[in-house]
């Protein structure tokens, strides 16, 4: 009786790199559907672009708020829920690997926005200065924010050494380090296509959504147009 031969070092790095830019970028964009979708359910039209949601009309302080916040409150349940629910076979599939990059990289992304609080930018900082929020509590959020990034980072690794036997180091390279450091180059790159091409959304959208998010929200009290703007 054969065993099958464990795929390649190589291989899978191509393979878990794939689903960690795939997942990223799926991230990103229920990140911001998230914004428009809270923006209509209040009666303000949206349009969605690739990495911002733009409110189509003025709304109240209250409105804002829940518009901001909804974007990092469904990231981080989506991820949580995603971590909770996949249980990991003997051998990592395709759809496996997308799927435990999406819950990772949503609770990230979600985690990730409390550490711009204190700083006033991103969704959670421009919140917590629209409805007054004391600084002290900002540093707290930010402190959590960085114990719940190491606690992810180290989940993380935990399910990943379940596809390697123990001690196979460059295929736990293969599983996490190398793709990780690939994809995220590639994430930029997109990133900074999708922001500089005439041709995409938006492009088309950069002179609304390229200007500051504090400037676009104004003064506290008064109505911001633009709203889940990467920060």
């Amino acid at each position: 009786m054969t065993t099958e031969a464990p795929p390649s070092v190589r291989t899978l790095t191509l393979n878990t790199t794939l689903a960690m830019v795939g997942a990223t970028m799926a991230t990103l964009v229920l990140h911001e559907l998230s914004h428009a979708i809270a923006a209509i359910a209040q009666g303000s039209p949206a349009r969605l672009f690739p990495f911002a949601s733009v409110a189509l009309r003025e709304r109240p302080v209250p409105e804002q708020i829940v518009e901001m916040m909804t974007g990092p409150v469904f990231s981080l349940v989506l991820g949580v829920v995603l971590i909770a629910v996949l249980r990991p076979g003997p051998r990592p599939g395709f759809g496996h690997l997308w799927l435990s990059w999406l819950g990772f990289t949503s609770a990230m992304e979600g985690i990730g926005y409390l550490i711009l609080t204190p700083l006033g930018v991103g969704d959670t900082g421009m919140s917590a200065e629209l409805s007054g929020l004391p600084p002290a509590l900002g540093w707290v959020a930010a402190a959590l924010s960085i114990g719940g990034m190491v606690l992810l980072a180290r989940a993380y690794g935990r399910r990943i050494a379940r596809f390697v036997p123990h001690g196979d180091s460059p295929r736990l390279r293969g599983l996490s380090f190398y793709p990780w450091m690939i994809g995220t180059v590639v994430v930029v790159a997109l990133t900074l296509l999708c922001s500089r091409c005439p041709w995409t959304s938006w492009g088309r959208c950069s002179t609304t959504c390229a200007r500051p998010r504090r400037q676009m929200a104004g003064r506290r009290g008064e109505p911001a147009a633009v709203i889940g703007r990467r920060a």
